[in-house]
């Protein structure tokens, strides 16, 4: 699954990509403007959840993007309203004992992190424009990332001015300065 800045979503079989060529193989095809930010293995049962930088996720189930090849576009994954863009994508797993186990973590501009559930985002359709992932304001700054994470595992985080910082995920609001 591949995941562009403007919602494009494509999905190409592992298959298309066996043969390598001397100076590499299109994996998709990029409108002008355009960047591919998120690229996940999966293995056909999973749900996609794709974040915006103003705050907004939408989620679906993989089988409503239909696989192409590899230098297809894909298809509209969100809808994406006026000056926005997507911040980050994941893949979430349809299973019980891993959605028991695994989180959402969203971080802002600003150093803000909020902790929760995958269930808290029912899988809808593609293409629309989603529902609120997370309340933004001056102070919090928009999106800048999200992924799935247990709560076994730590965040590390990067500031413009090239501080890292690390918190462990089981606190569930994570606020970082700098």
């Amino acid at each position: 699954v591949m995941v562009t800045r403007r919602g494009v979503v494509k999905r190409t079989r592992l298959a298309d990509f066996r043969y390598q060529n001397k100076k590499g193989k299109i994996a998709v095809g990029l409108d002008e403007g355009d960047s591919l930010i998120y690229v996940e293995l999966t293995h056909g049962e999973s749900d996609i959840l794709i974040a915006t930088k103003k705050g907004q996720a939408a989620r679906f189930h993989e089988d409503r993007v239909t696989v192409i090849g590899r230098t297809g576009r894909g298809v509209r994954g969100i809808s994406l309203r006026e000056g926005d863009e997507v911040a980050g994508a994941c893949v979430i797993e349809n299973d019980e004992a891993w959605r028991a186990e695994h989180w959402l973590v969203t971080v802002t501009e600003g150093g803000f992190g909020k902790r929760m559930s995958t269930d808290e985002f029912e899988a809808k359709g593609r293409g629309i424009q989603g529902n609120i992932l997370c309340r933004l304001s001056e102070k919090t700054g928009d999106v800048c990332g999200i992924a799935t994470v247990t709560e076994a595992q730590d965040l590390m985080m990067i500031t413009n001015e090239g501080t890292i910082m690390r918190t462990l995920v089981k606190v569930s609001t994570v606020v970082v300065r700098g």
